[in-house]
């Protein structure tokens, strides 16, 4: 099925104290280390930030259509926004997520459920494939102060897709949250 792409770069990164999705690595943002994996394996990809300095991408922006509701309520964003029922939704502070392992993940991955990455014991719900049917879920968990992202997945049917660690470093989950990681990362 086809799949729409989606980076939430629309945190208030207060840990990073500058917008983390702009932040470079390895020569480039994280940003577009994303948009780039993500290019690589949907038909779409749009980015959802509150922040007009992403529109240099060349992709769609769309704002949280109701600001300050976490990751749920950028989710239900792209839901509304993405033009395929299938929206894989990734972090912006994940640069070295790859195409190798987001295509594993998609084949392992049931279209009747929401799905997330587990790797080594924790679960990355910001790795995940979610459906554009479920938008009205997120819309009312938010209008009921539900936000919590594990939670409202567990109430809507999810799939855990077993990351194996023999087959992919742990190098690719990392994400960048504030300077002293990324100081970590030299």
């Amino acid at each position: 099925m086809k799949t729409t792409g989606v980076v939430l770069a629309g945190g208030e990164s207060s840990r990073m104290g500058t917008d983390k999705g702009l932040v470079q690595i390895d020569g480039k943002t994280m940003v577009e280390h994303v948009l780039e994996t993500l290019k690589q394996v949907t038909e779409e990809v749009v980015i959802i930030s509150n922040n007009k300095d992403y529109e240099q991408f060349g992709v769609s922006v769309f704002q949280d259509e109701i600001k300050l509701r976490g990751p749920v309520g950028g989710i239900y964003t792209a839901l509304k926004q993405a033009k395929h029922e299938l929206v894989l939704v990734l972090s912006c502070d994940s640069p070295y997520v790859n195409a190798e392992l987001l295509e594993y993940f998609l084949k392992q991955c049931d279209s009747n459920l929401i799905n997330v990455v587990e790797f080594e014991g924790k679960v990355y719900p910001l790795i995940g494939l979610y459906r554009k049917s479920d938008e009205k879920e997120f819309l009312k968990a938010m209008k009921e102060d539900r936000l919590k992202l594990q939670l409202l997945n567990k109430m809507l049917g999810t799939k855990l897709i077993q990351i194996d660690s023999s087959k992919f470093d742990k190098k690719v989950f990392w994400n960048f949250n504030s300077p002293a990681e990324l100081e970590k990362l030299k």
